[in-house]
């Protein structure tokens, strides 16, 4: 055995000394049971808590640190799984399934396409009409906040008297960040990039057939819960 599977065997199973000498803490204290500390550290309940919680763990931080590649991944399987039944029902037609699945995406790229376009009509009118909203608001807002900016004002006089003179003004640092176009841009390109992924993927699974569905089935251990996948 090697130095690095034993250190690793000896912080999985720590090693105790069952003949130890343990005497209690206090006088008239129960006295402690080596043996009994023994048992419960060599269950496998003991050992594999630890390694459970960080098994859960490092599984969410590597899918949130995944979640650009992820996503379309996930989204291509659902629509897979939802257009998989128009897919089968034109190769029944005499409709092959490569073709089949392009006729798929095509459409739901047309029916995206037209509703983005019948959205894009009041879309341009709420950004038109956003300014004047929001100026509205903030007036509205003025007035709400008037009375506290009276307080404030007062607060800062009677402080100013109270010391003496007025308070020191702080330095105000600014921190820049990214501007609103690199926002709307870098969005704008993940999203792109995202959803040509989710379409090439898309394509494929449904080129494919059930192969998806197939492996799924083998994979899958109980018969109840492969006629539940079917």
């Amino acid at each position: 055995m090697s130095a690095s599977a034993a250190d690793d065997r000896a912080l999985l199973v720590p090693h105790v000394d069952e003949h130890a000498a343990a005497t209690p803490v206090e006088p008239g204290a129960p006295r402690p049971d080596i043996r009994r500390t023994a048992a419960a550290l060599a269950t496998v309940r003991s050992r594999s808590l630890g390694v459970t919680i960080l098994s859960i763990l490092a599984l969410l931080y590597t899918l949130y640190f995944a979640r650009d590649f992820l996503l379309p991944v996930v989204i291509a399987i659902l629509l897979d799984l939802l257009f998989s039944p128009v897919v089968r029902a034109l190769t029944r037609v005499g409709v092959s399934a490569p073709f089949g699945a392009a006729i798929v995406v095509l459409g739901v790229l047309l029916i995206t396409a037209g509703a983005a376009y019948e959205l894009s009509g009041p879309v341009q009118r709420w950004a038109n009409a956003a300014p004047t909203t929001l100026a509205n608001a903030e007036a509205k807002m003025a007035k709400i906040l008037k009375p506290l900016e009276r307080v404030r004002e007062t607060a800062e006089q009677v402080e100013s008297a109270t010391t003496g003179g007025p308070p020191a003004e702080a330095t105000e640092v600014v921190v820049r960040g990214p501007g609103l176009m690199a926002r709307i841009f870098g969005t704008t390109q993940r999203f792109f990039t995202g959803a040509l992924e989710v379409v090439i993927l898309l394509y494929f699974l449904l080129a494919g057939g059930d192969l998806f569905l197939q492996k799924l089935v083998k994979v899958l251990p109980h018969l109840g819960d492969k006629r539940a996948a079917v």
